[in-house]
């Protein structure tokens, strides 16, 4: 009686949909607090910064999990994207290395610290620095995320490359559907490499890389449903993402 239960639960889209979504924010969260030194870990730091050998790797693993059908091939594919780019982002802390705006790979230098500084400002119920004042949704966003975390940055950190990653995902979906796995796997890797560099850094382009995403999603999604308001929403992401 209560296996049938839980299997008819399981039948509705809605229940698979957020199982899903537990399940890959799941796993990130178990890659993103593990700090011991091992296998994970030294995969994570390939992430960060290697191509030749991992990026076929990786190519690979998400051609096969965009090829499997129906919502364990949906799960999967979630599943990892969502651990890709939580292990780039691990593999930055596991590595401690200076990058453009990273003191030590976590510390915030130049832009990155001005709008982490005014993130804290709003939530303290401060203005913002001129400068957030003329990008001021990236900092405002941040600040929610700030507030979540209770002013944990590393936490943060990771809901915003959680994020990105879920929005990439959407977008790589919505590629599969019309144009097969192999196309899907390509956009998802180009949006990977690209943010990989970004993702442990309060800037801009975090927030930029899932609007335009999302924005993309939403108007390959209305053209090919013939939906008109979900083109014109995609545009308004797209723009907000300029």
């Amino acid at each position: 009686m209560i296996i049938s239960r839980i299997k008819s639960i399981l039948e509705h889209q809605i229940t698979k949909t957020v199982f899903a979504l537990v399940v890959a924010f799941f796993a990130s969260y178990l890659i993103l607090e593990n700090r011991s030194p091992g296998f994970f870990r030294s995969m994570s730091m390939l992430l960060r910064t290697g191509f030749t050998l991992i990026i076929p790797i990786l190519m690979l693993t998400l051609y096969v999990s965009f090829r499997i059908h129906g919502w364990i091939g949906g799960l999967l594919s979630l599943t990892v994207t969502l651990v890709i780019f939580s292990m780039a982002l691990a593999g930055l802390w596991a590595s401690g290395n200076t990058e453009a705006g990273l003191l030590s790979g976590v510390i915030p230098m130049f832009d990155a610290s001005t709008y982490y500084v005014d993130s804290v400002r709003l939530l303290a119920g401060d203005d913002f620095s001129i400068k957030s004042a003329r990008r001021p949704l990236f900092s405002a966003f941040f600040a929610v995320l700030l507030g979540i975390s209770k002013h944990n940055l590393l936490v943060a950190l990771s809901l915003l490359t959680l994020l990105t990653a879920l929005s990439c995902y959407f977008v790589a979906s919505e590629i599969k559907i019309t144009h097969g796995p192999m196309a899907a796997t390509l956009v998802l890797i180009i949006l990977f490499v690209f943010y990989r560099f970004h993702s442990g850094s309060p800037r801009t382009e975090s927030l930029g890389v899932a609007l335009s995403a999302l924005g993309t999603a939403s108007v390959w999604r209305g053209i090919r449903k013939t939906n008109k308001y979900k083109v014109w929403f995609g545009i308004f992401l797209l723009t907000t993402a300029l």
